[in-house]
């Protein structure tokens, strides 16, 4: 790495609102910014990870259209954000990923359980010696698991 773009790069972290590493559609921050600062930030530190889709956001633009879409993701970020959680930001599409330095609490869980109908989600539990990007995978494979019983119960119904 240069000393330039090091220079750059220092930059970019201090401007507040610097739409490299913001969404704009949610305000929450983005995959850049995991890319350029959670993966090193959280090197050789324990953390919970929890990956979060949106539930039925196909649906809503099938049948509202995007812009009840983008409302809803919206909205969905506002509810997230009120998680007591370290980090979040939007991962991509109706995806989200919210980082609890000191751990998860039982009513974090219970939150997000109970807005199950909103979305689903999976955890998984960083060791200092993992790299981010497993982890995020598993979390991301434990939300799969609940997203098709969502899918299988709305079925049923």
């Amino acid at each position: 790495m240069t000393l330039f773009y090091k220079f750059i790069e220092n930059i970019y972290l201090k401007i507040p609102n610097n739409l490299v590493y913001f969404d704009q559609l949610t305000s929450l921050h983005n995959r850049n910014y995991y890319n350029m600062v959670i993966k090193k930030k959280y090197n050789g530190r324990e953390c919970d990870v929890v990956f979060v889709d949106a539930n039925g956001l196909k649906h809503i633009n099938d049948t509202c259209g995007h812009h009840a879409g983008s409302r809803f993701l919206q909205e969905l970020a506002d509810i997230l954000s009120v998680c007591k959680c370290d980090e979040i930001w939007r991962y991509g599409g109706d995806e989200f990923i919210m980082v609890f330095d000191n751990g998860i609490e039982l009513e974090d869980i219970e939150w997000l359980d109970e807005n199950s109908y909103l979305l689903s989600w999976g955890m998984a539990s960083k060791e200092a010696y993992e790299d981010m990007s497993n982890v995020i995978g598993r979390a991301d494979e434990k939300m799969y698991e609940m997203k098709k019983k969502f899918h299988e119960k709305d079925l049923t119904n």
